[in-house]
């Protein structure tokens, strides 16, 4: 099943298509500014683009999506919830956008074959990070291929420490300075 959310739709509440198991495809309206909690918790959505428009999603907002494969993040976001696509088990490929400035605790816990994720934030990756808390411990160390955008300007510290199944890196034009023990 497919759904249209539509332009004149401000904001989808909380719990709103949760467990939704035969949803598969929804298309979010370009004025929609929020993604409220559990909204589509436990959906068989496939992909998901979250538009320009929102700018914060919600707690397990995308939780236990048993098939989803792809999320692109818009540039509006700011604030990724805590757990929002925790346990997305098929999820391989995530793009966070340019605006994201707060990732909350297990956004991306148990998304155990995330491999492919596109930072665009300067302040998800040029942060000052600890070898125990840093942007594996994010996305998970099974990530064998970051891209970093041409928004990012730094690489902070320890930032992409212990990541041990990355094979390939790509740094946009726009980096100037890479932190001590990014990459150990």
């Amino acid at each position: 099943t497919s759904y249209i959310i539509g332009d004149d739709v401000p904001s989808i509440g909380k719990s709103a298509f949760n467990n939704s198991s035969k949803l598969l495809n929804v298309t979010i309206g370009k004025n929609v500014t929020s993604i409220g909690d559990y909204a589509f918790t436990g959906c068989a959505l496939t992909s998901v683009t979250i538009p320009d428009s929102v700018t914060n999603i919600g707690k397990c907002a995308f939780s236990n999506c048993s098939g989803l494969a792809v999320a692109t993040i818009g540039n509006g976001v700011t604030s990724i919830g805590e757990e929002a696509f925790e346990h997305c088990k098929t999820l391989t490929t995530v793009t966070i956008g340019n605006n994201v400035t707060n990732i909350k605790s297990k956004a991306f816990n148990g998304c155990s074959s995330l491999t492919n994720v596109t930072l665009n934030s300067n302040d998800i990756v040029g942060k000052s990070y600890t070898q125990k808390s840093n942007i594996s411990h994010i996305f998970g160390s099974q990530v064998t291929n970051y891209i970093i955008g041409d928004s990012v300007t730094s690489i902070g510290e320890y930032a992409f420490s212990d990541c041990s199944s990355l094979t390939s890196v790509t740094i946009g034009n726009s980096v100037t300075s890479i932190g001590y023990k990014a990459f150990s």
